[in-house]
This record gives structure tokens, C-alpha cells and sequence, in this order.
């Protein structure tokens, strides 16, 4: 299994890959260079041990030093200078995380990306200056990805770079790695990570000595994919117990997967092994969206529109404020009453709020207007 991730995710996800028998003898796991040994000697040493015998790729530049003079130039300014790093790339960065420190070249120089951050800026740089040569100084966007993507040059740092022109990215195949095995020391508790195998773009995969989860050179046996075809509507494969399990309250399941989908803003289920989800009456709305499972589990989740509010469908995630001069009444689908001050024209297509005529009182909702009679008496003398 090869796992991309960061060291602060991992033991989350290695205690979960323990628990369903994704980790120890007959398994292997192999990391990206995301994840450090430091982290991984952190972990509680039942998961230390169940780990022994992993696997990890690594950038070869990063790993073994030989990065060339114009690599070691470059990391000999950017680790000492922050005004160096600000002024010839900082500036352009767009988001604040982006920005490089001395601390992360010189830090991460062995165990993380600094050599492809250098490839980064060279490539960056090479699509600039092609860039001004062609269109000057006013290139597009547009134009400078077009001369990115079709930047190739050798880098001391991690081999060949060459992009994909179908995905913008670089091509993998173009670099050098090297494989480390992840072994665990009992004595002190600690991985080691010794170097079992190297990748080139000519000759591919060469590989000795590896130290597998079981403790022998033997690589463990393919493992044939789960058919979770198995397991039928309203169900998912419990990768646990190894057999078909009833989705919850909650969630639902068309069937073939291991896990339940949460329901959708708008729906519930209070039934185990559903293959769809109710939707809340019009006049009610629920607005999480497959988010909590315990927002889903009952007809209570669908909360009732409050006054001056509607829904005039079901399954919807939120209700609509009423028009103006419009009310409304808790839980409706429709805005039939009037605020203060007018009354409902019936005969309106559709029925409307109106203005109060004069020399009338309206107090909104379904009210009538009501004639003042002291005004009336005074202008008709009755």
C-alpha cells in the first residue's frame, strides 16, 4: 500500500490501518518522504513494531547530498538570508504559507523537499526569462504556462525535469529516487531507515537486502481486492469482521462499498440498512450536508421554518425569508399573512399583501382592514 501523507496525520492513520488488519506480518506499507522517521518513532510501540518492515521513497538529491554546485549555491544563501529568500521569491509567493524560511533549507535539506524546491524556482525562472524573450514584458498568464510546461533542463539537485503537458505537472519518471526500509529498533525505539534500493529513469528499480514485515527478504503475497459487490443496498463491507454490515440510522448505500454515505442537507433516515434518505417535509429544512451522522437520524433534525419564513418543497436545505410585507405563521410553505400596516388582497393572482387604504387600520396577518371610525366621523359628520 503506498501512503501519501504528513507526520500530522500519522498516527491517526496508522493506529486505524492497525486496527483493520492493514499493518504486520504479510503487509507492507510505503510512505512518501511526507512523513519523517522522527514521527514515526513517536508512535506507541505496539504500532512501532507493527510497522517494522516499511517501506519509503525519497528524492535521491535530498538523501545523498550529491546535489551540484548550483544547488549548493542556491541552499547557501536561502539558509542564511531571509531577505534573500523575501526578495528574489517571497514577493511573488501569493499565500503567506508559501513562503520560504532559511530554517526550511536548511532543516529539511536531507529529509524533506528542498531539492525539488529549487527545481521549482529554476523552472519558475527559466518560463520567465523564455517568457520576456518572446512576448516582452507584458506576457500572459496564459503564455508563461505554455513556456512552463515546456521547460526540460537537468538539475543537480533531483534529476531531469520535464512536465506533463496534459496535467502541468512534473513527470515523475524523470527524477532519481531511493527506497528506505523502516525498521524499528527495540533497544532504543527508534526507526532506522537504511537505503534498500534506488530508481533511475534509464535502468528503473534496483533493489537489496530488504528486511520485510515478517523479518525475511520475502515480499508478502498480492493481496486480491475485497469484492464489495457483495453487499447489497442499504449495506457496506466491514473491512473489520470481513463480511457485509447494515448502514445505520443516518446514512444510506446503493451497495458495492465499504462505507455508509451520511445523508444529504434536506434528508434523514431513521432506518438501518437504507438505500435512500427521507426528505424533511415542505414548511421544514435541515442544513447539514452529509456532515453529522446524528443531524440525519431522525424526522426531528428537520427544524420547522420560523415565522416569517417559508418552504414550499421538501428536501430543502433552508427556508426563504417571506416577501416584503409578507408573513408568515411557524412551519410554512407558503407567506399567506401581512405584516403590520396591510391586509391580503385575495383576489390578487397570486394573493398579495396591499397597502392599508386610508382612513383604515390593519394589523397584518389575515386581519381585514378595519375602518376608523373617528376619522370617519369626522369627515362625514355622523
Amino acid at each position: 500500500m503506498m501512503v501519501v501523507m504528513f507526520d500530522d496525520d500519522i498516527e491517526y492513520f496508522i493506529a486505524k490501518a492497525n486496527e483493520i488488519g492493514l499493518l504486520g506480518s504479510g503487509k507492507m506499507m510505503v510512505f512518501s518522504d511526507g512523513v519523517s522517521t522522527g514521527a514515526l518513532s513517536a508512535l506507541p510501540t505496539d504500532l512501532q513494531n507493527a510497522l517494522s518492515g516499511a517501506g519509503r521513497v525519497l528524492p535521491v538529491g535530498c538523501v545523498n547530498g550529491e546535489t551540484g554546485v548550483l544547488f549548493d549555491h542556491f541552499r547557501s544563501f536561502a539558509s542564511k538570508s531571509q531577505s534573500w529568500l523575501d526578495l528574489r521569491l517571497n514577493l511573488r509567493m501569493p499565500y503567506e504559507a508559501w513562503k520560504l524560511t532559511p530554517e526550511f533549507m536548511e532543516d529539511y535539506y536531507d529529509v524533506d523537499v528542498s531539492c525539488y524546491v529549487y527545481d521549482a524556482v529554476m523552472a519558475q525562472g527559466i518560463a520567465a526569462c523564455d517568457s520576456y524573450a518572446q512576448y516582452g514584458a507584458n506576457y500572459t498568464r496564459a503564455q508563461y504556462l505554455e513556456k512552463l510546461q515546456a521547460v526540460e533542463f537537468d538539475s543537480g539537485a533531483s534529476g531531469r525535469v520535464e512536465f506533463d503537458s496534459a496535467t502541468g505537472n512534473r513527470r515523475k519518471d524523470t527524477g532519481y529516487y531511493v527506497l528506505q526500509n523502516l525498521l524499528f529498533d527495540v533497544s532504543d525505539e527508534n526507526f532506522s531507515a537504511p537505503i534498500k534500493g534506488t530508481w533511475n529513469p534509464s535502468g528503473g528499480w534496483e533493489t537489496s537486502g530488504f528486511v520485510f514485515s515478517d523479518g525475511t527478504g520475502s515480499p508478502p503475497a498480492s493481496v486480491e481486492p475485497v469484492d464489495y459487490s457483495v453487499c447489497g443496498p442499504g449495506f457496506f463491507y466491514d473491512l473489520v469482521e470481513e463480511t457485509c454490515g447494515a448502514c445505520s440510522p443516518g446514512t444510506w448505500s446503493a451497495g458495492g462499498t465499504d462505507q455508509c454515505i451520511v445523508c444529504g442537507a434536506g434528508t434523514f433516515s431513521v432506518v438501518s440498512a437504507a438505500v435512500t434518505c427521507t426528505r424533511c417535509a415542505a414548511g421544514s429544512s435541515l442544513s447539514d450536508n452529509s456532515g453529522v451522522l446524528t443531524l440525519h437520524d431522525s424526522a426531528e433534525d428537520c427544524t420547522s421554518c420560523e415565522a416569517g419564513k417559508y418552504v414550499n418543497t421538501s428536501g430543502a436545505p433552508a427556508c426563504h425569508k417571506c416577501p416584503k410585507n409578507h408573513d408568515s405563521r411557524l412551519g410554512q410553505t407558503s407567506c399567506s399573512l401581512c405584516t403590520f400596516g396591510y391586509y391580503l388582497d385575495e383576489s390578487a393572482d397570486p394573493p398579495a399583501c396591499i397597502a392599508c387604504p386610508a382612513y383604515a387600520s390593519c394589523a397584518g396577518g389575515d386581519s381585514a382592514p378595519v375602518p376608523d371610525e373617528d376619522i370617519g366621523a369626522f369627515i362625514c359628520g355622523y
